[in-house]
């Protein structure tokens, strides 16, 4: 994928992750955000860069959303 290509996809899969676990939330914003860092670190790690450790703390909570994107899935 191209640079702008990429970008797109990343911002298409982050906002639709954010909006499954908070459709109506004031807070959907906030998990966008927290989605794409999440995303980045991810890119980071499988390209072989070297990450800071205080990065790894941010993805502490994506067990939780996962868990919250999955319930709601099942639910459907």
């Amino acid at each position: 994928l191209k640079g702008s290509e990429k970008m797109e996809l990343t911002e298409k899969l982050c906002r639709r992750s954010a909006f499954i676990i908070s459709p109506d939330d004031e807070k959907w914003y906030e998990r966008t955000r927290r989605f794409k860092n999440i995303y980045n670190i991810r890119s980071k790690i499988v390209c072989g860069e070297n990450i800071d450790p205080d990065e790894l703390l941010s993805t502490a909570q994506l067990e939780e959303y996962m868990r919250k994107i999955l319930r709601t899935i099942n639910n459907r």
